[in-house]
């Protein structure tokens, strides 16, 4: 399915680091932004990659751990 730019400033307006953002900005956002669709269990990035991303989970869990121990789930938003 795709998203148009609209759905993707709904998606990131339920976020609540981006609630306040001004439409301007968060019209913006979700031009740049893309939707990813991963399978369970899929490494995203590991300690230490550069911090070239801002992630949201939009649906399912994400595990986060350090030195193969869990340390918190996310959940979507």
């Amino acid at each position: 399915m795709k998203h148009t730019i609209v759905d993707k400033a709904r998606m990131l307006r339920g976020v609540p680091l981006l609630s306040e953002v001004s439409t301007e900005v968060l019209a913006e956002l979700a031009a740049l932004a893309t939707i990813e669709d991963h399978p369970m269990s899929k490494v995203l990035f590991v300690e230490g990659d550069p911090a070239d991303a801002f992630y949201v989970l939009i649906d399912g869990a994400v595990l986060a751990g350090r030195r193969g121990v869990e340390v918190f789930q996310a959940s979507p938003g």
